[in-house]
């Protein structure tokens, strides 16, 4: 009897948190948006074709779109029919949700049951990490000699050396770098969802004067580097429906308390691109500005954390 949804990832949270994570959320938005989790799948397939990419790569990082990334000859040769013709489907329906096309729950389900199936199997591949082969003790033997020898060398250098100012101040600066970067972990964690409102005030078109958009938007970090997708549901404080829900996605990256995004906004008549900066504050909101090629805009943007 096949799984349910719901028990498959958290069943795969006890191999990846991360993943199984971003697929609650697709999962808790089938029903109440079935377009936002398409979008949020579509981002999740993404992430994993890139890593399995990079590991058959020697850790080159993929710099293209999920659309390129699937008419990789040296991919298609690593992962199976079954789970290719999955990642195809999902990237099928992902472009039609992007382009306008109607999304219903059924549609987001299905889609999450086969994102399940390439995640159980990526997390199962060499790509997601092989472990080492167990020696032997014979074979343990010469290694542990070997590595006997030169802790005892080293220990007679360093009581020789009277090196022992210098280690204390080398222990205290990594005890320092380690609480650091602790913290910067800790204060620019920007995974999950956010509302993010722009509001434009320069623009060479006038209607856009005074123009106050929202959006819900997902985003995941991976250290410095941030990417995600959003809708847009709010025009001027008014509740947007159907095809006024166009879509977002971006890419990006964190220092220390600034967050830089470059976007893509699938409007309704055409595509514009535009950048966001932003700085976290104490209360954990973001602020900045933002400026797009549509009609050189350009205002002030702020977003806030959905708990």
């Amino acid at each position: 009897m096949q799984k349910s949804v719901e028990k498959r990832i958290r069943l795969l949270s006890k191999k990846e948190k991360q993943l199984s994570r971003e697929l609650d959320v697709a999962y808790k938005l089938c029903n109440s948006d079935a377009d936002l989790s398409l979008a949020k799948s579509r981002m999740v397939l993404e992430k994993i074709v890139k890593k399995i990419y990079s590991h058959y790569s020697d850790g080159e990082v993929y710099k293209g779109d999920l659309n390129s990334l699937l008419k990789n000859t040296v991919l298609r040769e690593k992962i199976p029919s079954r789970i290719w013709t999955r990642m195809h489907s999902i990237r099928a329906m992902g472009n039609l949700g992007i382009h306008g096309s109607e999304i219903n729950a059924v549609d987001a389900h299905m889609i999450l049951e086969n994102l399940c199936e390439i995640t159980e199997w990526y997390l199962d591949s060499e790509a997601f990490g092989k472990k080492p082969k167990k020696k032997g003790p014979n074979q343990l033997v010469k290694p542990l000699l070997v590595l006997g020898t030169l802790a005892c060398l080293a220990a007679a250098f360093y009581w020789n050396s009277g090196n022992t100012e210098k280690q204390e101040k080398e222990n205290t600066s990594l005890t320092e770098g380690h609480q650091s970067n602790k913290e910067d972990r800790a204060y620019a964690d920007l995974t999950g969802s956010w509302n993010m409102v722009m509001t434009t005030e320069e623009t060479t078109f006038k209607p856009f004067e005074g123009l106050e958009v929202e959006f819900l938007i997902f985003i995941t970090q991976q250290k410095e580097n941030v990417e995600g997708q959003g809708e847009k549901i709010k025009e001027n404080r008014e509740e947007l429906s159907g095809k006024q829900k166009t879509k977002l996605s971006f890419t990006g990256n964190v220092q220390d308390s600034t967050v830089v995004l470059n976007y893509t906004n699938f409007g309704a008549k055409r595509v514009s691109l535009g950048q966001i900066s932003l700085k976290l504050n104490e209360d954990g909101e973001l602020k900045g500005t933002h400026t797009a090629s549509a009609a050189n805009s350009k205002g002030p943007v702020h977003m806030t954390r959905n708990n």
